[in-house]
C-alpha cells in the first residue's frame, strides 16, 4: 500500500512565513523534528513561537495525524489528544487516515523501522541534505499485513516505546543519584 493511497499527505508549515518578533497574532508551540523521538512527541522540545498571522488549520496538528520527519533520522509519532493544535513546520510532513484500512501505531511503527529507512535512502541517494520530500514520502511502499495483524505489530510498538520511555527515566534518576552522592562528598559511609 503506497503512503499516498492511505493517507492525504501535506506538507508543515514554512515558519519564516509565519512568525514573527513584533506585533504577534498569537504564539503557538511548533513541533520542532527533534521533539518526535521513539515514536512520541517530547513536551521538552516543543517551542513557542510568535505568530503574526492566523495559522491554516491544515498545517495544524489534529488528534490521530501521524507526523513524519523529512530528515534524518526519519521518524514518526501518532499525535494525542495532549498534541492537538501544534504547528508542523516544513521539515515534516503530517499523515491523516482517509479511511480506516490501516492501524496507525502500525503505520508509525513500520515508518519508525530499518525497512522504512532503506526506502528512504535508495530515494534521497545523491541528495546533499538527505532530506525526503513529500513527493517521496507519498510513493513509499507500506507492507499490506491483515488488520489484525496490523494492531497486534502497532499494539507491541506502544509498548516498546511506553518501556523505552521509562527506561531512560529510571536511567536518568539513577544517574541523577550518582551526582547527588558524588557532589556531596560521599564521606559518610
Amino acid at each position: 500500500m503506497l503512503i499516498s493511497e492511505i493517507f492525504n499527505v501535506t506538507s508543515g508549515q514554512v515558519m519564516s512565513r509565519i512568525t514573527t518578533e513584533i506585533d504577534e497574532v498569537e504564539i503557538r508551540k511548533v513541533l520542532l523534528p527533534k521533539a518526535i523521538s521513539n515514536g512520541v512527541v517530547m513536551d521538552s522540545e516543543l517551542v513557542d513561537n510568535k505568530m503574526k498571522t492566523k495559522l491554516d488549520e491544515s498545517k495544524m496538528t489534529m488528534e490521530g495525524d501521524i507526523i513524519v520527519k523529512l530528515s534524518t533520522p526519519y521518524e514518526a509519532c501518532v499525535i494525542d489528544s495532549n498534541h492537538v493544535g501544534l504547528v508542523v513546520p516544513s521539515f515534516c510532513a503530517i499523515l491523516r487516515l482517509e479511511n480506516n484500512q490501516i492501524d496507525k501505531n502500525y503505520a508509525v511503527a513500520y515508518i519508525n523501522s530499518k525497512l522504512f529507512v532503506e526506502q528512504v535512502q535508495r530515494m534521497v541517494t545523491g541528495s546533499v541534505t538527505g532530506i525526503m520530500s513529500v513527493g517521496q514520502l507519498k510513493s513509499i511502499d507500506i507492507p499490506n499485513k491483515s488488520i489484525d495483524l496490523q494492531k497486534r505489530i502497532g499494539l507491541e510498538y506502544k509498548k516498546m516505546t511506553t518501556n523505552k520511555m521509562l527506561l531512560e527515566k529510571m536511567i536518568k534518576l539513577q544517574n541523577e543519584k550518582i551526582e547527588t552522592m558524588i557532589s556531596e562528598g560521599g564521606n559518610n559511609e
